[in-house]
């Protein structure tokens, strides 16, 4: 089947309430497995995570001082006023300051950076697992935002031969918006996104994963592979994956900032 792609997390959650629904979705194991209902899935794509979106911050906080302790890299910002510029600064000369005017000062360009995360994980990846990585990935956007490094993210769920191709744009760097990081957070990082939302995308039907229309589950691929071209491309999850976001990901967040700015 042909590939569909979701240019925001809203768009996909519109097409994912106008499926038919299918199956049982009430059982205490499926909604342990699959992180909550489909309803609590939509809404939380609808309104954002903030309490996933605060662990992100945390840890992109936590980032930065590391970076700063091994590279020895520090920014600040300071208000600087000349005689010379470009435009005259009446709020300043307001203030008393002598002489002050604007002045433009060249910027070093940062370069666009697009991010693309395959969702999809083996069964037996524990949800903690799904969060960790998410998380990990959601910190490293907000460490790339926060230097001046404009950020794409898309998220996908490669199928196999029986279902389409599924992608979600999450943060869009050419529109300029600011990031919305509580849908952020619940797009990369809530494992409800791939086991609900997408799960649902794929199969056409809402229910616990497995369709009697389609005859199969959502058959994601595993793989490391990726047709998509980006700047940095995660995998889907096997389960000898998992020992990677054991330490929540600092380790990778902290060498991947690197390898991305140069620095």
């Amino acid at each position: 089947m042909s590939a569909q792609h979701f240019n925001t997390l809203h768009a996909l959650v519109q097409y994912v309430a106008s499926l038919p629904f299918e199956g049982d979705d009430a059982s205490d194991y499926t909604r342990q497995w699959a992180g909550g209902t489909h309803e609590s899935a939509m809404e939380l794509a609808s309104v954002g995570w903030p309490e996933g979106a605060k662990l992100a911050s945390d840890k992109a906080v936590r980032m930065a001082n590391r970076l700063v302790e091994t590279t020895g890299i520090a920014q600040c910002d300071v208000v600087e006023y000349d005689v010379i510029g470009a435009a005259y600064d009446v709020g300043a000369v307001a203030l008393g300051i002598p002489e002050a005017w604007g002045m433009l000062a060249p910027q070093e360009a940062r370069k666009a950076i697009r991010i693309v995360l395959n969702v999809a994980v083996s069964g037996g990846v524990p949800a903690s697992s799904i969060t960790a990585r998410g998380l990990a990935v959601t910190a490293l956007v907000l460490a790339l935002q926060a230097r001046g490094y404009p950020v794409t993210v898309d998220i996908t769920q490669g199928s196999g031969n029986k279902l389409k191709d599924v992608t979600v744009t999450l943060a869009d760097a050419s529109t300029g918006s600011q990031l919305d990081v509580d849908r952020l957070a619940y797009g990369l990082a809530h494992p409800t996104m791939f086991r609900r939302l997408l799960r649902a995308a794929t199969c056409g039907v809402r229910n616990e994963g497995h369709s009697s229309t389609t005859s199969c589950w959502d058959h994601s691929r595993v793989a490391d592979d990726v047709g998509l071209e980006c700047d940095l491309y995660l995998g889907s999850a096997h389960l000898h994956q998992v020992e990677r976001w054991q330490d929540g990901g600092e380790r990778w967040i902290l060498e991947e900032y690197l390898r991305q700015t140069g620095a």
